[in-house]
C-alpha cells in the first residue's frame, strides 16, 4: 500500500446507504480539499463497508467528474470479497487496491462501488449524514448501473472514504545539444531527460581553425555562462534546444607571413591564464579548468599546496591553497604540511574555484579546498597553521630565491 493519505471523509458515520446490482453509490471528491494538492499516482482506496449475506465482488472504480457529470471511461479499478466483510453495523474499513493511475491537483474526481447481488446479498457503505460535511465533493447515486447519476441525492451527506497514493514523479524534459558546421557539443552530464531545474554540464568543441563564440538558446532555462564553452546548463520545465556557436579565429592570433603564434609550453604551465584563455583554449592538449571539481590528493607538499589526480586528465597538477599562506619548510613550516597530510593526502577533495582569480604567479591553479564539508584553508588558519594571504611575511626578510625564481613548478 502507498504510504501517503491523498484525499478523504472519515468521520460522522452515524448511518449508511445499501447498494446492490443496478443501484451503485459512489462518492465524489477533488484533489487538495483534505489531504495534500499534488498529482499523485493512486495505489489504493479505503472505504468503510459491512454486508449482508454473500454479496460476492465488489468493484471499486475512479472516474473523471467535469461540468458537474461523471465523464468518460474508468481510469482506476480495484476488487475485494464482499463476502468477507463484518456484518456488524459499526462497519469495517475495507482496502481496495488500484490500478495504477496519475490523479491530478485540484481534479474532481468519483469513486464508485458496485457489486451484483440484490437485497438480500448487498454492501452497506457507512455515510455522514450531517453537517459539517465534506467540501470537495457529495455522495451520488445510480438506479441504472451508472449510465445516469444523481449528483446530490442527499445534501451534505457524505461516504466513508480515503484515497491512498504516491507523489507522481516530477515531469522530465528531453535536452537536445546542436552545434554549427565548425564545431561540436555535447551533454557532459548524459543522462537526459531531466527535470526542471537540474544543472546540466555542457562542453563545445570547436574545428581547427574556429574558436568558440557562445551558446544560445530561445527554450529558456539557464546558462553558467554562455560565453564559456565548458559551462552548465540549468534546465527549464519544457523541452529544450541549445546550440553552440563558433566564429573564425581573429587574425591578430596570427604573426605576418602566416606563421602562427610560439607554442606555449603546456608541460611546463599546464593552466593558462584567462587572458590566454581566449585566444588558447582550443589549442591545449588537456581540459582547461574554469569551475570547481573533484579530484584525488595524491600529496601534500606544504601548508598551502598539494597535488591532486583526476580521471580526466593524464598527469597529477598542483594546487595552491587560495587566500592563505603557510610556512615553508625552511621557516618551520613542517608541522603545518604534517597536519594536512594526515587529513586529505589520499583522499578526495572538492577545489573550488573562482574563475577571476584561477592562476598564480607560479602557474599553479589557485583554489578552496573541501574535505568532508570542512574548507581546509579556513580549518588551517582556524589552528594557527596558516595565516590569511599576505601576513605571514610581515617583518620578515624576503625570501629571494623564492621571489625572483621565474621556473614553473610541476
Amino acid at each position: 500500500m502507498a504510504d501517503t493519505l491523498h484525499e478523504y471523509w472519515n468521520t460522522g458515520d452515524l448511518t449508511e446507504h445499501q447498494f446492490f446490482g443496478t443501484i451503485w453509490d459512489g462518492q465524489t471528491f477533488t484533489v487538495g480539499t483534505n489531504g495534500t494538492n499534488e498529482d499523485h499516482n493512486i495505489g489504493s482506496v479505503k472505504v468503510k463497508l459491512f454486508k449482508a449475506g454473500n454479496p460476492g465482488t465488489i468493484t471499486a472504480d475512479i472516474k473523471l467528474v467535469s461540468g458537474g457529470a461523471i465523464t468518460g471511461s474508468v481510469l482506476s479499478t480495484g476488487t475485494t470479497s464482499g463476502n468477507t466483510l463484518t456484518t456488524s453495523t459499526a462497519g469495517e474499513w475495507r482496502e481496495i487496491s488500484m490500478s495504477s493511475y496519475k490523479l491530478e491537483a485540484s481534479k474532481e474526481y468519483a469513486l464508485i462501488l458496485h457489486i451484483g447481488g440484490n437485497p438480500w446479498n448487498s454492501i452497506k457503505w457507512k455515510l455522514d449524514p450531517a453537517t459539517p460535511s465534506y467540501t470537495g465533493g457529495d455522495y451520488i447515486n445510480s438506479s441504472d448501473s451508472g449510465v445516469n447519476w444523481d449528483m446530490e441525492p442527499w445534501a451534505g451527506a457524505d461516504f466513508m472514504f480515503e484515497i491512498w497514493g504516491e507523489a507522481a514523479a516530477a515531469p522530465t524534459y528531453a535536452l537536445t545539444i546542436t552545434a554549427g558546421a565548425n564545431g561540436s557539443a555535447s551533454d557532459e552530464t548524459g543522462t537526459s531527460p531531466y527535470e526542471e531545474a537540474v544543472e546540466v554540464d555542457i562542453l563545445a568543441t570547436p574545428n581547427a581553425l574556429y574558436m568558440f563564440k557562445n551558446w544560445t538558446t530561445s527554450d529558456g532555462g539557464t546558462f553558467g555562462n554562455e560565453n564559456i564553452a565548458d559551462t552548465t546548463y540549468t534546465m527549464p520545465g519544457n523541452v529544450a534546444e541549445i546550440t553552440a556557436n563558433f566564429e573564425l579565429r581573429p587574425l591578430k592570433n596570427y604573426k605576418a607571413g602566416g606563421e602562427t603564434m610560439p607554442k606555449h609550453d603546456y608541460k611546463a604551465n599546464p593552466e593558462l591564464t584567462n587572458a590566454q584563455l581566449d585566444t588558447m583554449y582550443f589549442e591545449s592538449p588537456h581540459r582547461q579548468i574554469v569551475r570547481g571539481f573533484e579530484a584525488e590528493v595524491v600529496r601534500v607538499h606544504d601548508g598551502d599546496t598539494i597535488t591532486v589526480r583526476v580521471p580526466w586528465r593524464d598527469f597529477d597538477f598542483p594546487i595552491r591553497f587560495a587566500r592563505i599562506d603557510a610556512r615553508e619548510l625552511n621557516e618551520g613550516g613542517k608541522s603545518s604540511g604534517e597536519w594536512l597530510r594526515q587529513r586529505i593526502e589520499g583522499n578526495k577533495v572538492y577545489v573550488g574555484i573562482n574563475f577571476d582569480n584561477r592562476v598564480g604567479k607560479f602557474g599553479r591553479l589557485i583554489g578552496e579546498v573541501v574535505f568532508r564539508g570542512i574548507n581546509m584553508n579556513d580549518d588551517l588558519v582556524r589552528n594557527g597553521l596558516a595565516t590569511p594571504f599576505g601576513r605571514r611575511r610581515e617583518g620578515l626578510l624576503p625570501l629571494i630565491n623564492k621571489e625572483f625564481n621565474l621556473k614553473q613548478w610541476f
